[in-house]
């Protein structure tokens, strides 16, 4: 049996077949990607009426939504996972101070530093207090590159500063990787010395 298209009739599990073969068009995706193509084995040579091509466009679309359909639901999982992550922030970023994203690179740690000691001064931090607050910021961006992010220049790292209703700091920094928990201490008897 021919098939429906030329392009089809190319492919070599078309031509080793044994049976007649009807090789359909290829399923599209609405942005025009190929994804594949129906094909229809049966034991007698037939030639499809244009009522039974038509059935065959049924389980077509079908195959073409399901797989729409897949790729919308892996697309809204990965956004939902992001409006879980900035609905933790929102109480924080109302009032940030400073908000920024940088890139998995040690050396734009100053960006954020910068940022952070220009926010403090504008509330009267002093600069001793200033250099501590930056000492402590940059060693959680740099546990967030190194362990957050495994040095990957693909993913970001975010800071948000704030001050909270009494004026004290709130720092948060984020970053992609998952949380881990360290294992406890073992208890000390009386006899250790330290």
């Amino acid at each position: 049996m021919p098939s429906t298209t030329p392009a089809s009739t190319t492919t070599r599990w078309c031509r080793a077949t044994p049976h007649p073969l009807l090789c359909r068009p290829p399923i599209t995706t609405p942005d025009g990607f190929a994804l594949g193509t129906l094909c229809v084995i049966d034991y007698v040579s037939r030639r499809l009426t244009a009522e039974q091509h038509n059935t065959l466009q049924a389980p077509e679309r079908q195959v073409a939504a399901q797989l729409e359909l897949r790729r919308n639901l892996e697309e809204l999982r990965v956004a939902l996972e992001g409006v879980t992550s900035l609905n933790a922030l929102i109480p924080f970023c109302s009032t940030c101070a400073l908000n920024i994203v940088i890139p998995v690179d040690p050396t734009r740690l100053h960006t954020v530093t910068a940022g952070l000691n220009q926010a403090l001064a504008s509330t009267g931090w002093s600069e001793k207090e200033m250099m501590e607050v930056d000492l402590a910021l940059q060693e959680a961006l740099a546990n967030a590159i190194r362990h957050g992010c495994k040095n990957d220049p693909q993913k970001q790292v975010q800071c948000c500063v704030s001050f909270d209703a009494k004026g004290e700091l709130v720092i948060v920094v984020t970053d992609p990787g998952t949380a881990s928990i360290p294992p406890p201490f073992p208890a000390l008897s009386k006899a250790t010395t330290c």
